[in-house]
């Protein structure tokens, strides 16, 4: 395993792995053995003590648990940056959230970099660029719904963003 800064105790990002490690060994053997993520939830259940994140019994939602695996991944591999977001390349945006560590592994895997912009049809007025890394792309299902009708309807093609970094939520 990479030398890290450990998160918490114990450590989220030695608990994956360890969990990580016991499910590709388990692939390997002929009599398949469940692998238990109990020292991934304990882990992930002390960060948030005084909370029910996380806990025995209790339910969470799998976009937030990759929220606080990926945000520990950020913490425990980036904690060595001395280069801020203003030194990255791409400076010259505002409202940069990007991390400027290519060691970050959360950032460099599972990132996506979003460039923002608004323009005004009428004016041609442009707003500020703002760039930043998201780990989710939040859709609305019932615009994906409507996108649907319109594209069978049109006959239009539509390019789809990559499913491991697509979170619907209905409204």
């Amino acid at each position: 395993m990479l030398d890290h800064h450990h998160v918490g105790d114990p450590c989220v990002v030695c608990s994956l792995y360890e969990v990580l490690t016991a499910l590709s060994a388990a692939s390997r053997e002929i009599r398949k053995e469940p692998v238990t993520p109990s020292t991934l939830r304990i882990a992930l259940s002390n960060l948030y003590p005084d909370s029910s994140f996380f806990q025995e019994a209790q339910m969470n939602d799998a976009s937030e648990v990759l929220a606080v695996i990926f945000d520990c991944l950020h913490r425990s591999f980036a904690q060595s940056s001395s280069l801020s977001d203003t030194d990255s390349s791409e400076s010259n945006y505002t409202g940069s959230w990007d991390c400027a560590n290519r060691t970050c592994s959360a950032h460099s895997l599972f990132g996506m970099n979003i460039f923002d912009q608004l323009n005004c049809y009428s004016c041609g007025l442009e707003s500020r660029h703002m760039k930043y890394t998201s780990f989710f792309h939040n859709i609305n299902a019932s615009a994906l719904r409507n996108m649907k009708v319109k594209r069978d309807t049109n006959h239009a093609s539509v390019h789809w963003l990559p499913a491991p970094r697509l979170h619907l939520i209905n409204s």
